[in-house]
Order: C-alpha cells, then sequence, then structure tokens
C-alpha cells in the first residue's frame, strides 16, 4: 500500500494554513505546517516531504528566497521537491520569476474548493497523457533540470539526464531509436547546446529528432544561429510553465505520432510475417499429406 504523501504548508496566514490543510486531508494527504520561510526550511532539513505550498508574500523570508535555498541544496533531497506558489497577485513577472527560483505551479487566491488538492494530484498522482515517449534533458543546472524533468514526467515521459553537452550526446549515442525529444540549455562548460544540436544532425543523422534549446539571450542574430545548428524551437529564460509546456505539446504529440505509426508499421511487418509462415507451414502439410497418401494409394492401384 502506498504510504501517505506528506505535504509541507508554509504561510503566514493561519487561516489559509487550515484551509489548505482541510483540503489536502481530504485527498488523503498528510500536512505539517510552517509559519514563515525559515520554518519551512528548518522542517525541510528535519523530515521528509513529498511537496511544498510556499505563500509569496511573507515576513522575514518571501516564497522566492524560501525557494531558492530549497533548490540551492543540490546535493540534499529537498532540492527536488516539487514546489507551488500561492499568491494574491498573479502576474507574468512573479511567474517568470518562480518559475526561474524552482516553482513548479502557481495557485492564486482565493482558490475554489479542491483546488489545491487538484493542483497537488496533478503533481503527485499526474495522468500519463504521453506514457510512451522519452525526453533527454540536458542542463548543467540541477535547479534547471529538475523543473523540467517534473513537468515532463508529470505527463507521463520517460526522462533522461545529462549535465553538459558531452554527456548528452554520449546518452543519445547509448539510446539510439528510443529519445523521443531533446532539451538543451544554450551555455554549458563542456559543449553548448548549439554544438549538442550540430552533432544530433550531422554525427548521429538524427534528423527528425525535435531539439528545444533554453537560452537567456534574446539576440535576434543569436536566435538565428539557433536555427542554422539545427534547433527545432527555442525558449528565452526566464518562462513560465505554460510556456513550456506550450512549445513541448507541439514536438510531444508529433512524437507520439510517429512513435504509433512506427509501432503499426512493426505490428503490420509481423502480421505479414506470420501469414507468410502460415503460408509455407500450409504448403509444406500438403506436400507432405499428398507424399503420405500417395504411398498406400500406389499399393492399392497396384494390388488392384
Amino acid at each position: 500500500m502506498e504510504r501517505d504523501r506528506r505535504i509541507l504548508v508554509v504561510d503566514d496566514s493561519r487561516s489559509i494554513r487550515r484551509i489548505v490543510r482541510q483540503d489536502l486531508e481530504a485527498g488523503g494527504y498528510a500536512v505539517e505546517e510552517a509559519t514563515n520561510g525559515e520554518a519551512g526550511l528548518l522542517a525541510l532539513e528535519n523530515g521528509r516531504f513529498d511537496l511544498v505550498t510556499l505563500d509569496i508574500e511573507m515576513p522575514g523570508l518571501s516564497g522566492f528566497e524560501t525557494c531558492r535555498r530549497i533548490r540551492a541544496g543540490a546535493s540534499s533531497e529537498s532540492a527536488r521537491i516539487p514546489v507551488i506558489f500561492i499568491t494574491a497577485n498573479d502576474t507574468l513577472t512573479d511567474r517568470r520569476r518562480g518559475f526561474d527560483a524552482g516553482a513548479a505551479e502557481f495557485l492564486v487566491k482565493p482558490f475554489p474548493a479542491g483546488g489545491i488538492r487538484a493542483a497537488v494530484d496533478r503533481i503527485l498522482r499526474p495522468a500519463q497523457h504521453l506514457a510512451g515517449l522519452t525526453a533527454l534533458v540536458v542542463d548543467d543546472s540541477v535547479t534547471s533540470r529538475t523543473i523540467v524533468t517534473s513537468i515532463l514526467r508529470r505527463e507521463g515521459l520517460t526522462v533522461l539526464e545529462a549535465i553538459d553537452g558531452e554527456a548528452g550526446l554520449e546518452v543519445l549515442r547509448q539510446h539510439v531509436g528510443e529519445i523521443d525529444l531533446v532539451i538543451s540549455d544554450l551555455v554549458m562548460p563542456r559543449m553548448e547546446g548549439d554544438e549538442l544540436c550540430r552533432h544530433i544532425r550531422e554525427s548521429l543523422a538524427l534528423n527528425e529528432l525535435p531539439v528545444i534549446l533554453l537560452t537567456g539571450i534574446a539576440d535576434q542574430a543569436r536566435t538565428l544561429d539557433l536555427f542554422q545548428a539545427g534547433a527545432s524551437d527555442y525558449l528565452t529564460k526566464p518562462f513560465v510553465k505554460e510556456e513550456l509546456l506550450a512549445r513541448l505539446t507541439t514536438h510531444l504529440q508529433r512524437a507520439l505520432l510517429r512513435r504509433r505509426l512506427e509501432e503499426t508499421d512493426h505490428a503490420l511487418g509481423r502480421a505479414r510475417e506470420q501469414a507468410s509462415t502460415a503460408r509455407r507451414a500450409k504448403g509444406t502439410f500438403l506436400t507432405n499429406m499428398s507424399h503420405e497418401i500417395r504411398t498406400p494409394m500406389n499399393a492399392i492401384v497396384g494390388l488392384s
């Protein structure tokens, strides 16, 4: 039996903590509360949690800074915990800041009944919309990889990770034909994203493999270089989750269609082979039967 998933609720408002607790406990989650960012970080050091909800505006550490400190523990288990920001002021700027800090989701107060539970369910009990596909995420930042991989896994993808372009190229060589999408940071210490893209197109001859580059550069000339290197798409950082999902969905749906067409072709090939085998078996059977019948018939005809 699956253990109770534990949620840490960090909010300076007692009423919000109560609402969130009631909603999550109704969904079978175990809840612990913290009244500010410092208390939340301490709770994470002393306990194991599957997800954190963070108010953005709190005395002392803001939600953004608390999230950054959670992510800063690159070697700790808490660095990969999904974080949901709860805010009364939903702006594109704040969403970009939150995603850059490591947020998995944003919820706006006041939220409808069941809204918190639904958001947590999407992360911890995801629907497998794109199951069967595999993505490779290449980034030297643990935080960036964690954000992107968590989004992909919630959509049902299998995710492979690499810390730079050289490692990513090796993963691609080991899993030729298995990877349906590559998401790579542009600037990395060993082999940058555009060079990795060239290797994918030229050395590996994977011309149909979608490659999305993540870049902090908005220069138009540099953008043209990305496409000349073979990139299928690019996304400028910082971005919000919805931007990433919108870009990914188009490429992934095409990849899923290609995968299903390949599976159909393989199934048809197996069916043709089975039909051919059956025809050969039938011919062998008739030949043998003709021989077995002819031998006694020759004796009967001779006796007659």
